[in-house]
Order: structure tokens, then sequence, then C-alpha cells
């Protein structure tokens, strides 16, 4: 994704496609496999339901760099995490 929609470090500190909407998420068959695997457990655990999946964009953090505190109205937010230091436990 970075490549090929020549994706730059934002103010931040970090990479993501979110302000690209028209771009191939290239991973979406990946999310769907780990999304679909756990739905039915966390609409039980937590009580919610799942209508569909409304958008796919990746964040790509550099040592240093964050995000902070925020939430997403009116709907539930999923978080993949694709590469962790050894030392860090989700």
């Amino acid at each position: 994704m970075k490549e090929i929609n020549n994706i730059q470090l934002n103010e931040k500190g970090y990479y993501y496609d979110f302000n690209i909407p028209d771009a191939e998420r290239t991973y979406k068959n990946l999310a769907d496999h780990v999304l679909f695997q756990n739905i039915d457990k966390l609409e039980e655990r937590y009580g919610l339901t799942y209508n569909k999946v409304s958008n796919y964009w990746f964040q790509q953090y550099i040592q240093g760099s964050d995000f902070g505190w925020h939430h997403h109205n009116a709907h539930w937010a999923m978080v993949y995490y694709v590469e962790l230091p050894e030392t860090t436990t989700p």
C-alpha cells in the first residue's frame, strides 16, 4: 500500500491510507479472515450486533509515534496487530 499509493509519514510520524478512499485494500482478505473467525464471539461477549464492515484502513506506527485515545461514534472498531515488538503483549 505504501509503495503503490506513495504514502508518506504524516505529521504525527505514522503511515496510513484512511485518506485514500479509492485505494485497493490489498490486505482486506486477510482482515476478513481474522474478523469473520471471531465475530460471533465478539457479539456474544460484548452484546453487540454485527451489520457490515464499512471501511478498512491501515496505520503503521514507527517507534515513538502515537495516535492517542479516541472513539468511533455509533459503531465499533477492530484493530488487528500485524507487527509487535517481541517484548509487547496485546
